[in-house]
């Protein structure tokens, strides 16, 4: 049965149309809700949140990936004609679950935490698959390719405007303020994670553009081509002005291996064009950005675009340095458990534990600065998930590869070319999420994870077997119709509405957790910190296993002169992450505060042993030992503190305070 034609014959008479549901929960309904998502992930921030860039976006994935799953339970419970998946690509994703699964479970049955953050990663994988499914449904069973093309529009409208947005923050022009982390982060707040979903999208605007062939005739160009060019130049003047050096890896190889199964045939015009747009963002690149005090910090925008590449290749630059030995401290915390991995999630919870010694030197750890990744997708993998979990990532990558070529391939040997442009898209942009995780983390991100999704769903509709329907295809017998299809009407609504219900939480606990950070800088009295708590304890109520809502609640009640409460706060955030220094810190100023100077030593000893240059964990240790009659404890830690404050702001606020207790 071809996969793009419908069942013409007669129906049994089951009391429900299943034409009718075909055409409400099928292929237009699919391709409009997938299209809708992609507008919104890339465009999607909401300012009041204390994560205002990724709650929104990890929404939009989580309920896109529910509606994924849901459709297709619908869809094939209703006996419609469809392709099966690849056999080779069903292993592979089903791999990639189950040894997350598995890495879950052996990690949740360690000592504690166990896996705090599993769930979290499960879901999100989860809502990949979602939405593999729901791009497959919503290419496969039309023969037209209309939602297809609408998915690629409205990917490549999402990254050109998020470019757009990001070169007027470039320039200094944008006529509306979008809070950024980096500039220019569009509408990501950060410039690399929105430089990595810019690139992963760009070859699914390449598909879009009506390229020939070779020995073809080119086919006429409609008036939407100037626009997907002039899209195009976006995305790539974006990254260009991003200077996000694994995006730049990543646009490069996703293009590359775009034209290489493509293989099109371009006109003179169309070869003076590219080279034109390449001179421009060759000079986009080298030239520096405007200096200002909001990125001061952020010296690769100021500097020449000679030593931008130079740093990425010399060992001995400070954010090689870091990338380093954040890489060689992933080998180490995966020795410690090399079959099952340490589990999803956990390599913030483990990472502390492993960041000394030469933690500050190699900037990997800082009271401020907590690494979540390991910054390469596959090292992540690899310790948090073992050598399974790290097989079953490479073999989806391999199957993936395999299928494009395959379908570039059949393409170009049928005489229609232009059939080659979907396989070549999504292998392009899985290419330059596999190329961006090398020095980043793309596949935790919602906005590139959501293409990841997209992509495998092009690849398994592109290369599933003609003629071989799955089981159950064609109407059912009428006792049973009814039953099947409200069993997945059912779970359809379930899996949307735990997406709503689970993001919504999120998304709550993240505005009052806004709120409170809000309180908190207004002033440094007891009154402010009190003004934050009541938001503290709705967030907590919302996700009691929030670290961040723990360790802010410790901060503020020790602010507003409630020590149990503080000490009750710090041990929460303890019973998450239990080597987080900052954790470890404030348990110790919350035990000072209550009297118990011991314990307060103990505490702040802890903290220093997984961060020895850690300015409020001395402060407190000088302040613990003082009271305890420790002369020479207190000393040490004098001592030590005044020698970080000749490089550390923290350092030398905390050493003048001791000056002036004593």
């Amino acid at each position: 049965m071809d996969g793009g034609a419908r069942d013409s014959g007669a129906r049994a008479p089951v009391g429900l149309d299943v034409a009718a549901i075909s055409d409400r929960l099928g292929v237009p309904v699919g391709a409009a809700v997938l299209s809708a998502a992609a507008i919104a992930i890339a465009l999607a921030y909401v300012p009041a949140l204390d994560a205002p860039f990724v709650e929104p976006k990890l929404a939009v994935l989580l309920l896109a990936g529910a509606f994924g799953f849901g459709a297709h339970l619908m869809m094939t419970a209703a006996g419609l004609p469809r392709r099966r998946w690849p056999r080779s690509l069903t292993a592979a994703a089903g791999a990639m679950l189950l040894t997350t699964l598995l890495a879950a479970l052996v990690a949740a049955r360690r000592r504690p935490p166990g896996a705090p953050y599993a769930a979290s990663e499960i879901l999100r994988l989860g809502a990949v698959l979602g939405v593999a499914l729901a791009a497959a449904r919503a290419t496969a069973t039309e023969s037209t390719g209309a939602g297809q093309r609408r998915l690629c529009e409205a990917i490549h409208a999402g990254a050109a405007l998020v470019s757009l947005l990001g070169i007027l923050q470039h320039l200094r022009i944008l006529p509306f303020q979008i809070p950024t982390i980096s500039v220019p982060g569009s509408t990501f707040g950060n410039r690399n994670v929105a430089a990595e979903a810019v690139a992963a999208a760009i070859p699914f605007g390449l598909g879009l553009i009506p390229f020939g062939a070779a020995g073809v005739e080119r086919p006429r160009l409609d008036r939407s081509a100037p626009l997907l060019v002039l899209a195009l130049a976006l995305e790539l003047g974006y990254l260009a002005v991003a200077r996000t050096r694994g995006a730049w890896l990543g646009g490069a190889l996703g293009m590359a291996v775009f034209f290489a199964l493509r293989r099109p045939s371009l006109s003179r015009a169309s070869s003076v064009a590219a080279l034109a747009i390449g001179a421009a963002v060759a000079l986009a690149a080298i030239v520096p950005g405007r200096w200002t005090a909001h990125d001061s910090r952020d010296s690769k925008r100021f500097a020449p675009g000679g030593q931008v590449l130079r740093d990425a290749l010399d060992p001995n630059s400070p954010v090689a340095r870091t990338r380093l030995g954040l890489w060689r401290r992933t080998l180490a915390l995966y020795r410690e458990h090399p079959l099952a991995g340490i589990g999803p999630g956990n390599f913030a919870v483990v990472f502390p534990r492993f960041a000394e010694p030469g933690a500050t030197d190699d900037g990997v750890l800082s009271p401020g600065t907590v690494p979540r990744r390991a910054h390469d997708d596959l090292l992540e993998r690899l310790a948090e998930t073992g050598p399974l979990g790290l097989a079953a990532l490479l073999a989806l990558y391999a199957v993936a590869a395999s299928l494009a070529i395959g379908g570039a391939r059949r393409a170009r040997r049928s005489g229609r070319a232009d059939e080659a442009s979907p396989p070549a898209a999504a292998a392009g942009s899985l290419a330059a999420i596999a190329a961006s995780g090398l020095t980043g983390f793309p596949l935790a991100m919602p906005a590139t994870a959501f293409l990841f999704g997209v992509a495998l769903g092009l690849l398994a509709a592109d290369g599933a077997p003609d003629g071989h329907p799955s089981r159950g295809d064609g109407p059912a017998p009428p006792r049973f119709a009814r039953a099947r299809l409200g069993c997945a009407a059912i779970a359809a609504v379930l899996a949307i509405a735990g997406a709503g219900w689970w993001s919504a939480r999120r998304i709550g606990a993240s505005y009052h957790l806004a709120r409170a950070e809000a309180a908190l800088r207004a002033g440094d009295g007891p009154e402010d910190a009190a003004r934050a708590l009541p938001f503290l304890s709705r967030a907590a109520a919302l996700q009691p296993g929030n670290f961040k809502v723990a360790l802010r609640t410790a901060y503020a009640t020790s602010r507003a002169g409630q020590a149990p409460e503080s000490i009750a706060a710090a041990a929460r955030a303890l019973a998450i992450e239990p080597d987080s220094a900052n954790a470890w810190e404030a348990l110790a100023r919350a035990r000072l505060e209550a009297g118990d100077a011991r314990a307060a030593e103990a505490a702040a000893t802890r903290a220093l042993a997984i961060l020895h240059d850690y300015p409020g964990a001395l402060y407190t240790r000088a302040l613990a030992s003082a009271r305890l009659g420790d002369v020479a404890g207190a000393a040490d830690a004098r001592a030590r503190l005044a020698a970080l404050a000749a490089t550390n702001a923290d350092a030398r606020r905390f050493a003048a305070e001791l000056a002036r207790e004593r």
